[in-house]
């Protein structure tokens, strides 16, 4: 944590860079991508139960990665999050003054992915994120909740999860739509429907 908070504190764009790309291809970053976007929320049930579902098109760009807006913010949050309870809390950078550093970092990874492989495959599978893929968490111990293994009840470990699996899906279709526009591996035609206002 202090090492991403350096250099996330620092002037230099390429430093800002290889900290955006060690948090975002962490276990950690796909916890709170889950928390925040895609975790199913009860009271959403009758309006398709996820946030993603409720603004898909502001999740995943045409490219399939989960968009440059929502990367920044959230890692913006974790920089908060992991300053927090440290001392000398003056040296470390409020929102306003970190977010445009961040989002020009970001942005040049975006346009230019070849040169970041790590971070680019990272973005391109988070919006795939699945219930087997993180923890379930135990908000009340604040521990992932437990799993059953031959009869045994144990926490779950980074053994249990499974690796993400991008979806084909034609389109953005709610309820619980799959992201993954356009399909990573064909042509995806769209119907002149989506682009006309329905009366």
């Amino acid at each position: 944590m202090l090492d991403l908070i350096a250099l996330l504190n620092s002037d230099n764009l390429q430093w800002v860079q290889r900290a955006i790309s060690d948090l975002v291809i962490t276990q950690a970053f796909r916890e709170v991508v889950w928390a925040a976007l895609l975790r199913p929320i009860p009271e959403l049930v009758d309006v398709h139960g996820r946030m993603a579902d409720l603004f898909p098109a502001d999740i995943q760009d045409w490219n399939g990665n989960l968009r440059c807006s929502i990367v920044c913010s959230l890692v913006i949050l974790m920089y908060q999050a992991f300053s927090h309870d440290l001392d000398m809390q003056a040296q470390y950078l409020k929102a306003p003054q970190l977010h445009p550093r961040v989002m020009a970092a970001c942005s040049e990874m975006y346009v230019c992915p070849e040169q970041f492989p790590l971070f680019s495959e990272a973005i391109k599978q988070l919006p795939s994120l699945q219930e087997s893929n993180v923890f379930g968490m135990d908000t009340k111990n604040g521990v992932p909740k437990s799993t059953i293994t031959q009869g045994v009840r144990r926490l779950k470990t980074l053994a249990d999860l499974s690796s993400i699996q991008i979806h084909s899906a034609p389109d953005f279709q709610v309820p619980y739509v799959q992201f993954s526009f356009p399909a990573p591996s064909q042509h995806v035609e769209m119907h002149i429907s989506h682009f006309i206002t329905q009366s």
